[in-house]
Parts: C-alpha cells; structure tokens; sequence
C-alpha cells in the first residue's frame, strides 16, 4: 500500500501519523541528508527506515505500485514531504478470525484529535462519545467523534474539583452519564447527567465511592467501583437501591445496558480481556467470551466498550487512538 503525505514534523502531524500506523511498517524513501532524526521516530514507534539511491528506488520490488503509477513521487523535497512505503502482514484478516468469538471485525478508525489516557465510549448512529483524563493537568474530558471520518466534533472538561478521573460512560435518548471520581480507589466520585448535544450538565450526585463505569436502564443505574469490585444501583435521582459485591473476577472498565443483558468488559486476574453478559437484576454471569490484543499488545477490553445490538465498538487504546468496530456473526 502506498500513501502519500505531507507531514509538518514541527508541529507533531509527522509523530501522529506513523504512530497511528496500525502494525509494524517499512519506510523507503530516497536517500536525501538529515534522516538520522526520522529513523529514530520510527524505530522508537517499532517501524523500519530504509534509505536508498534515487536512481534504484523505482526498480525495488517494493516500489513497484509508484513506479507503475508514472513515478509520480520521485524525492523527499523536504523535511515535511515524506513518502511512506508501508508493508504489514496480513493482520487484519487475523484479526478477523482471532480477536473476538462471534463477532466480525469490520473496520478500525483512527480517532483523529486528542485522546489522553482514554475510558468510556458510547455512540448512536454515527456519532461516539468518549471520556479520557490527562493526569498531568488534573483534567477530565468529553469529547465527540464522528464515526465516518474519526474526526473530533466537541471537547469540554468535566473535572468537579478533586474529582477528574471520569469512567465508562453510558447514553440514553436525550443524556450521556459519567462518573468523575478521585484518582484513586475508596474515594468519591459525582455521575453527572451531561445533554448529549450540548454537553452541558443538567443534573449530579455525590458519592462515597471511586465509581469507575455506569450503565443507563429506562429505571436505574448500574455502577461499578474500582475494577467493579462492587455494583451499585440507583435510581435516575440517585437514590441507592442496592449495592451487590460482584462474584465474576473481572475488572470491568465500561458496562452497558443492552437489553436484557448488562453487558460488562474488562481484565481478568491473569491480565487478559473479556467480555461478559450478566442477567439484570441478579448480576449473575450468564456468559463470557475472551478476547485478543491489539497489534500493539492492548487487549481489547483494556478500556472503552459500547454495543447495542448487533454493533460493537472497543477503544483499548490511548492516545493515538483507534475504534476497534465489529458486527454480530449471523448465524
């Protein structure tokens, strides 16, 4: 595959794009003074440079697809004009017999804004909702995506004081429903009620708890603490209904409500992924499937995780990040 860019390195856009390369690459580009500074960003993003003279690079087997194309790209003229020549093993049709039983890897998008360390994810049609903290600045985000093109359509910070660590997320008809917590577990947390147009908050309460992911019901909502080592559920002003030790030794990073089912995904003790489907109200384990990593070894239930009913959608991966973007196998 072949891709032409023009990259300012200056500004970061060169660092961005070959780190969102989704396996390991091989860059050849003509062989031109001052490359020292590029093949270490490769090599530290765990691709290869190679540099060779102009007059044999349209002869390499590799360049074969620019050469055909009437050498329409020759050189490197500049520091900001890069020529990619990419070559990846066939990682994506692994990807699509390996990495989630029952379901079919579709598509993986590029998340094209910035990230942080990410959470939850949620989406309706062709719009995604996630959460992330910056840990450095003490800040917490929601931010929106597109879903055809990964690009971000609205960020806001959603800290309430002490508390920016948001979690897994959860969105009904008209609201998106976030925790905020303290970074740290046995603390406290706020679940905000955000307008899922405007962003804003429409409603809050205060807990005596790191409340990590929520889920939305018509009635209630289901949180877990840190890990989920604890559910709770509350009704929509707050009120605690009950609270429930969780007996099924996953960590679970996001849950949703996807009727019947409370669906839950996160690490296992042995720091792998999975996904369970828990009946609702027992929280009872009912089923679990296991997942793979990433190419860049993230399992895939690291994070973020949003489905409804034949669509799911994981975000394992902090910045630069990627939707991982399945359907249901037909039976």
């Amino acid at each position: 595959m072949v891709v032409e860019r023009r990259l300012g390195h200056e500004n970061g856009e060169g660092g961005r794009f070959h780190a969102r390369q989704s396996c390991p690459a091989r860059a050849d580009i003509e062989a031109t003074g001052h490359t020292h500074w590029f093949k270490r960003l490769l090599a530290k993003l765990g691709h290869e440079l190679r540099a060779g003279d102009p007059a044999k690079v349209g002869a390499q087997a590799i360049c074969k697809q620019m050469t055909d194309s009437g050498n329409s790209v020759k050189r490197l003229r500049d520091a900001l004009s890069l020529i990619i020549l990419l070559s990846c093993p066939g990682w994506l049709g692994f990807a699509q017999s390996r990495l989630l039983a029952g379901w079919n890897l579709t598509h993986i998008l590029n998340l094209e804004g910035p990230t942080n360390h990410v959470q939850g994810i949620d989406f309706e049609a062709q719009t995604a909702w996630v959460t992330s903290v910056d840990p450095k600045s003490r800040k917490g985000f929601l931010r929106v995506f597109s879903l055809d093109s990964g690009q971000m359509l609205r960020s806001v910070e959603i800290q309430d004081g002490v508390r920016f660590h948001p979690g897994g997320i959860a969105a009904d008809a008209t609201s998106v429903w976030i925790p905020v917590a303290e970074y740290r577990p046995n603390s406290t947390s706020v679940i905000q009620e955000r307008d899922k147009r405007t962003l804003l908050v429409e409603f809050q309460f205060q807990l005596p708890d790191h409340i990590g992911c929520v889920a939305v019901t018509p009635e209630y909502l289901i949180g877990g603490n840190w890990d989920s080592r604890d559910f709770y559920v509350w009704d929509h002003k707050g009120r605690l209904i009950r609270k429930i030790a969780s007996d099924t030794h996953n960590a679970y990073q996001d849950l949703k409500f996807d009727p019947p089912y409370l669906v839950a995904s996160g690490l296992l003790p042995d720091h792998t992924g999975a996904i369970d489907w828990l009946e609702f109200p027992s929280l009872h384990l009912l089923r679990r499937v296991k997942v793979s990593n990433t190419e860049r070894q993230v399992p895939l239930t690291n994070e973020g995780m949003a489905v409804h009913g034949d669509r799911l959608i994981l975000l394992p991966e902090d910045e630069p990040s990627r939707l991982f973007i399945f359907r249901r196998k037909v039976e």
